[in-house]
């Protein structure tokens, strides 16, 4: 997003955000890194049957916004909070409409971990490719409106999984970071993402 934009998006950014953490999981595997997502339950109030990243948001016991990521992500794939190793974090995402301030958290999750999901909060889950985000076919760009200002943001489709929203943004702030910002520089990318590959099992 040019910076002009990003300046006008802080006169609609609401004052009394709440706060939310996730947690971009990534499976290392033995043929390519995977990033797991749920879809959220069609019985949830809030953002029912959307593509996610596990978390969720921030309980008064949390110590911070990790422990919150952590806790979360733990209760909805029924995984030990142990398996996972946080490897820092992603810049924070604001979200306009529902009025949260998204921490984001990179980590991974070891290779032989069996998910067992809370199927009362997630309906289902993938483990998306990283190479995914390597691949411009998989983008589709749109107008979005906010207030007066309207600007283009990126979804990823794959497989008949549609994402969108906050989700897409953090993903392709994910891939902006790992690969640059053209996607079109192959090189350069291809040998970042082999070198990724090359992740312990």
């Amino acid at each position: 997003m040019p910076h002009s934009e990003s300046k006008q998006l802080l006169g609609v950014v609401p004052e009394d955000l709440r706060h939310a953490s996730v947690l971009l999981l990534v499976r290392a595997g033995r043929v390519e890194p995977k990033v797991i997502l749920t879809r959220r339950s069609r019985a949830l109030r809030t953002h029912a049957n959307l593509w996610s990243l596990p978390g969720g948001k921030a309980d008064a016991n949390d110590a911070d916004a990790l422990d919150t990521a952590i806790r979360e992500t733990s209760e909805e794939l029924g995984i030990l909070p142990n398996t996972i190793s946080v490897l820092g974090r992603l810049p924070d995402h604001i979200l306009v409409e529902s009025r949260y301030r998204l921490a984001v958290f990179l980590g991974l999750l070891e290779d032989s971990v069996v998910l067992n999901p809370r199927y009362e909060e997630v309906a289902e889950v993938i483990e998306l490719p990283l190479s995914v985000l390597l691949e411009p076919r998989y983008r589709i760009s749109r107008l979005r409106t906010l207030g007066s200002l309207e600007f283009l943001v990126e979804d990823i489709v794959y497989n008949q999984v549609h994402i969108w929203g906050s989700t897409a943004g953090v993903l392709v702030t994910l891939s902006r970071l790992l690969f640059g910002e053209h996607p079109d520089e192959k090189v350069e990318k291809l040998a970042k993402y082999n070198s990724l590959t090359k992740l312990p099992t």
